[in-house]
């Protein structure tokens, strides 16, 4: 897959490029070692992008968005279709209370669009990888024997604001408020029913890591 993305450097500008590993490069990007424009810039924030299945496609599109103004950019960012995609997985407690049906029609609801679906297993090596910023605390070996404990449904879900939209849906780990997924139907300290992507970034890496087969249709 080839990716063509803005990104918005710490002095507030904007920069666009094209790569075959958008995680990667943005990683170079904050190290310092990216392009030559972002070397004294990092950090960076990735704000856009668009996936192309070719590189000759995605390389005109990226000398097309580079001659747009710094106004047509962020109207590109900002604008009317703000759309993206974002990673869900329906947690081994979900499944098991039948609330499948119910966090879906929510999402659905939402305007929200269910793009890619699939059931299985998340193994040790995967779950330990997931939750490793957590390997410090106390809870760790318990989410890693409750994630693995029981089949998971994997979503990628497509919509405006989509990343965004389905952390407000979820609700937060602790004291949800009533109307969200977490709220109306959590009832453990960290059996929490779904995980949602907190960045794109994060959903580059949560569908490599979980839904591998089909990176390169998104």
């Amino acid at each position: 897959m080839n990716y063509v993305y803005i990104v918005k450097c710490k002095d507030g500008t904007l920069y666009t490029g094209w790569t075959t590993n958008i995680e990667n490069r943005i990683k170079k990007h904050n190290s310092g070692k990216g392009a030559k424009y972002t070397r004294n810039r990092y950090p960076v924030e990735l704000k856009y992008f668009e996936e192309f299945e070719n590189k000759a496609e995605a390389l005109r599109r990226e000398y097309h968005i580079k001659q747009l103004t710094r106004k047509e950019k962020l109207k590109l960012i900002q604008g009317g279709e703000n759309l993206e995609k974002t990673f869900v997985i329906l947690k081994p407690d979900a499944v098991e209370r039948k609330l499948l049906g119910e966090i879906i029609s929510r999402i659905e609801r939402k305007e929200l669009s269910v793009i890619q679906v699939k059931m299985g297993l998340i193994s040790r090596e995967q779950a330990c990888e997931h939750y490793k910023h957590i390997k410090e605390l106390d809870i760790f070996d318990d989410m890693i024997d409750y994630i693995t404990s029981g089949k998971v449904v994997f979503l990628i879900v497509e919509g405006r604001n989509a990343i965004e939209n389905m952390r407000i849906m979820a609700g937060k780990m602790h004291e949800a408020p009533p109307g969200t997924i977490r709220g109306d139907f959590g009832n453990h300290r960290f059996k929490s029913l779904i995980h949602t992507s907190d960045s794109p970034e994060s959903f580059i890496e949560e569908v490599k890591r979980f839904f591998s087969e089909i990176v390169e249709t998104l």
